[in-house]
């Protein structure tokens, strides 16, 4: 499907988000270790095979590796069989006398993981994923102050859908799910987002034009918990009132090119029902995999009647024929631009980091207790796309991007897993209760589970995203 320069171009701006969150991410160690005055031999991003290198006063080496999949920082540590050959050749300048930051204070006054404390191992172990939170906040700022352009959550309703046997009608602006306010058509995705694999219900607060608000309730049950890549808001049957339901692309080799459908076609009727919009069209096809649909377009004036059968999509549960949309169009009031000056985007942008850290906290909950399919975290490949989806969508969302992976890989290193910064935090954390240092069998224990989690781990992202674009419904 994707062509060499889609390839490259997916690739340009992977490695471009990768680069950047790892950099900040082994930044917030290195600058903490520093802070303390311990020796940082290596700052390395990427693994493997180096590819460049330099060193700074201090003897620090600042590396670029062959394989930018993460990053790591050395820390001196006299343990270390080779550490004479890295050991700095006096002391690092520090606000700390030597016996706040060391339990053990070494003779010569250099600083050494070995007899730092175990509260300024895990101060070292946070400063990363703090970089990536800091990251986020920043991120969000400038898009505040930088503005965007966005429509207000203005809904068409598919009839018979969940949506619109709620009472919530084509027209009505969505205001708050769930109690929370929903300004965008992002937020509105994150709050559906927020209840996957939840049993209950949806509170839904609606705003018609005349200015009547609502508030209706939708029945959720286990809702999406096998789903692999869910469409939250298309499965309630709701869409954006101002998308046509006129197609912008074909894409090759799709049921939607087999059926005949061209660019430019706008789409009349579905097995003799009226489509109005293209929520209507694609929550049709959602329902109907493998099951012909008789498409009645209007091409250049002239009515035609096309068979289309769409795909089992990724998840394997819904279908997919391989047409886009056009881009919203006609008169829509709800469009606005929304830009904040230097000190009201501080507390959105806070506001921001906040609501999407504890959005990533709970879907993280969600997928370790299985309410949620595992199936749906995001491996290079998919981040790769997205990356490059959000690039050609524009310099604002390629940065909203960034803040949102930039709090993923902050809180997925806090994860208690010994190779990860909230292993380490767990562990320095047992030895200030016990009051003793871990022994070395206990560390290199932890060291091998670490490791065989993270290979797991890393097995599942990969068969994910290879089942996600080779095999879909797999």
């Amino acid at each position: 499907r994707n062509t060499v320069m889609d390839v490259l171009h997916a690739l340009f701006y992977f490695l471009v988000a990768i680069i950047v969150l790892v950099t900040v991410h082994e930044a917030g160690h290195f600058l903490v270790a520093r802070w303390l005055g311990l020796h940082v031999v290596r700052f390395s991003v990427g693994f493997g095979k180096r590819i460049a290198a330099w060193r700074d006063r201090h003897g620090t080496e600042f590396c670029v590796s062959i394989l930018p999949l993460g990053g790591f920082v050395r820390l001196y540590d006299r343990r270390d069989a080779d550490a004479d050959a890295h050991a700095p050749s006096q002391p690092l300048p520090t606000p700390f006398a030597i016996e706040t930051v060391a339990a053990e204070p070494p003779p010569n006054g250099i600083v050494s993981m070995d007899v730092l404390k175990p509260g300024w191992r895990i101060a070292i172990a946070l400063g990363g994923p703090l970089a990536n939170l800091v990251l986020a906040f920043v991120l969000y700022w400038l898009v505040a102050m930088i503005g965007v352009t966005v429509a207000a959550p203005r809904v068409a309703v598919v009839p018979d859908s969940d949506a619109y046997r709620a009472g919530i009608k084509t027209g009505e602006e969505i205001v708050a799910i769930d109690g929370e306010p929903t300004s965008t058509w992002p937020r509105v995705a994150m709050a559906l987002v927020a209840r996957l694999g939840d049993t209950g219900s949806i509170s839904i607060d609606t705003l018609a034009a005349e200015g009547e608000r609502q508030r209706r309730s939708i029945p959720i049950d286990d809702w999406h918990s096998t789903s692999t890549d869910p469409d939250p808001l298309a499965s309630l049957g709701l869409g954006p009132a101002y998308v046509p339901a006129r197609i912008k692309e074909v894409l090759e080799g799709e049921r939607a090119e087999a059926g005949g459908m061209q660019a430019d076609d706008r789409i009349t009727h579905v097995d003799g029902a009226p489509v109005a919009h293209w929520g209507e069209f694609a929550a049709r096809v959602r329902a109907s995999p493998e099951r012909p649909l008789r498409v009645t377009v209007l091409r250049a004036g002239e009515s035609r009647t096309l068979f289309v059968t769409p795909a089992f999509d990724e998840s394997g549960e819904y279908g997919r024929v391989g047409a886009a949309a056009v881009d919203a169009v006609g008169p829509d009031p709800s469009v606005r631009l929304l830009r904040s000056g230097p000190v009201a985007a501080i507390g959105q942008a806070a506001a921001d980091t906040w609501r999407y850290s504890a959005l990533t906290v709970r879907l993280i909950g969600k997928m370790l207790t299985l309410s949620v399919s595992p199936k749906n975290v995001a491996g290079p490949i998919t981040i790769a796309q997205v990356s490059s989806d959000f690039a050609r969508a524009g310099v604002v969302e390629f940065l909203m991007l960034l803040a949102l992976l930039s709090i993923n890989l902050g809180i997925i290193n806090l994860l208690p897993i010994p190779v990860l910064d909230g292993g380490v935090v767990v562990l320095n954390a047992i030895e200030a209760v016990r009051r003793k240092p871990t022994s070395a069998w206990a560390e290199a224990a932890t060291a091998r589970v670490g490791i065989a989690m993270m290979a797991a781990l890393i097995v599942l992202v990969f068969y994910a995203d290879i089942a996600r674009w080779f095999w879909p419904g797999l």
